[in-house]
């Protein structure tokens, strides 16, 4: 509904915008003079082209802008020989005569809203001791939807309820409490003003580079350590191996044997 009344104004703006664009347009170019609007009649209706101009215009806006606007009657049915409307004083009787049944809630106000996504219900209640604000929030919007689907066969897109008044029977054990207080760890806050950034970190330049060199200088002692290691367990094995005596006769042999 909300939707097709913005879509309404704005293009019912939008044509009377077009037609004082168009006169303006005219006047300027030479098509009408000075002395054509100087007639009542013609007075008249530039007034009541403004007038409607900005009616629409702030109807428009209101439309886009406006977040809740007052219901004066709602549609529960439609059909062919006609259809059957309800006001909003119907609704707030039917709801403040249940709302009396329930012990410890009071009725204060109700309103009824058009918003984009349907009618919307905005109901204002006391509470005596004894309850909590959800569980009353809750039984409200339940016993209004039920109601309201039943006797008038209407639904909301919301119900909200707003507690304007309440009243507690709640008392805390304030030894108990005490002992919680006591018990908890304090924390020793520094003097002065606290910030929340982090603090800056220090960086020796010189002692990190101390530091990569004797690392550098350690690994080529150890690299070096290795290969002497490594070049005496070669000698060792060299040692160690037999000399392999060769198969084959040499000259002398042979020269004995011939």
């Amino acid at each position: 509904m909300k939707k097709h009344l913005s879509k309404v104004t704005a293009i019912v703006s939008g044509v009377f915008g077009l037609v004082f664009i168009i006169l303006l347009l005219v006047t300027a170019f030479g098509g009408l003079d000075a002395s054509d609007f100087d007639n009542r009649l013609v007075k008249v209706l530039l007034f009541v082209f403004g007038g409607c101009y900005l009616a629409t215009t702030i109807a428009t806006v209101l439309f886009e802008f406006a977040d809740r606007m007052p219901v004066r009657e709602i549609q529960v049915s439609q059909s062919g020989k006609g259809g059957v409307r309800v006001t909003p004083a119907v609704i707030r009787k039917l709801v403040r005569k249940h709302l009396r049944e329930l012990d410890g809630i009071r009725y204060r106000r109700m309103g009824l809203y058009l918003t984009e996504y349907g009618v919307r219900l905005d109901i204002s209640v006391g509470c005596s001791e004894g309850r909590r604000a959800e569980e009353t929030g809750k039984l409200v919007q339940e016993l209004v939807a039920d109601v309201c689907a039943h006797e008038l066969d209407l639904e909301f897109c919301a119900i909200n309820v707003r507690v304007s008044t309440f009243g507690s029977d709640y008392k805390p054990d304030m030894d108990k409490l005490a002992e919680a207080a006591e018990a908890e760890p304090t924390l020793d806050v520094p003097d002065g003003p606290v910030s929340d950034e982090p603090e800056p970190e220090y960086i020796d330049l010189d002692a990190r580079a101390a530091e990569a060199h004797a690392a550098e200088a350690a690994t080529e002692g150890k690299a070096a350590t290795e290969e002497k290691v490594t070049e005496k367990e070669s000698e060792a094995e060299e040692k160690a191996e037999p000399e392999e005596k060769s198969e084959e006769p040499t000259i002398e042999e042979t020269e004995y044997k011939a």
